[in-house]
């Protein structure tokens, strides 16, 4: 059952992990829009007053707050659809196992009573842990793009502080030589 289900979520995952990625992108960059927005009115909340240009903000944040939820309501679809996918499949494994036995084997199905419940027990037990682990790997691979960009913000920001050091340190260096000249 745990390869099985292993399987079943690192199959699936690999299916959809472009479109995890995609998604969690989407939601970040509509994320990012959405906290411009509301940056903007409370930086600029008496000229919006004085202006009123209160309905073209709150038009601007309501269509930044709809393509937030609609891209997280995407990206929830991605995440949810194999829980339920594991109770269809634990289902119909269920019933699949009640059929081999009756087909296939001997004994009386109520003879296999407890190998069928142990496998059912071992299913309902290993299906969340399952999922959970799934969507841990769906909110890693969703929240890459955004550790992209930390990284890629990090990376400049160390470039600069780095840039502004070498200049800093060339021009210490010329006064340096220029009072030893002196």
């Amino acid at each position: 059952l745990i390869l099985f289900f292993s399987s079943l979520f690192i199959g699936y995952f690999f299916l959809i992990r472009k479109f995890i990625f995609i998604a969690g992108k989407k939601q970040a960059s509509s994320m990012q829009r959405l906290v411009e927005v509301i940056n903007s009115i409370f930086k600029g909340f008496k000229e919006i007053k004085v202006l009123k240009l209160d309905k073209f903000f709150d038009k601007k944040f309501d269509y930044s707050n709809e393509e937030f939820n609609r891209y997280n309501v995407n990206y929830q679809k991605l995440i949810f659809l194999p829980k339920y996918l594991i109770e269809t499949v634990m289902i119909t494994f269920v019933i699949l196992l009640f059929f081999f036995i009756k087909t296939f084997s001997d004994t009386s199905l109520s003879d296999n009573l407890e190998l069928i419940g142990v496998f059912l027990f071992a299913a309902f037990r290993i299906a969340p842990l399952a999922y959970n682990i799934f969507s841990s790997f769906s909110q890693i691979s969703s929240s890459w793009y955004s550790v992209e960009q930390l990284y890629f913000e990090f990376k400049r920001t160390n470039f600069l502080q780095n840039s502004d050091k070498r200049k800093s340190d060339k021009k210490f260096f010329k006064e340096k030589n220029s009072i030893n000249k002196i």
